[in-house]
């Protein structure tokens, strides 16, 4: 299977990327679990891209690859963000 774990985005910024924010090694937990079975996973961290969510997931969305699943994850502080 072909898998996409999405990083939401840790600020909300249209301009500018951000670097400061922890990773939730939870994600890379998953992933390298996913990766250990056998499967396709690519990560997509949007902190490090311009734009909205909407817009970075609909050009991530048109390429090529097509996803069986799309996952993502985040702390209950990043509820609003991730939804």
């Amino acid at each position: 299977m072909k898998i996409l774990i999405v990083l939401p985005q840790a600020i909300l910024s249209k301009t500018e990327i951000n670097y400061q924010y922890l990773f939730p090694l939870g994600l890379a937990c998953i992933a390298a679990i996913l990766k250990k079975a056998g499967h396709t996973v690519n990560g997509l961290n949007l902190n490090h891209r311009f734009g909205t969510t909407n817009k970075i997931m609909h050009s991530v969305l048109k390429s090529s690859i097509q996803y069986d699943f799309i996952c993502t994850g985040g702390l209950s502080t990043q509820y609003n963000q991730i939804k």
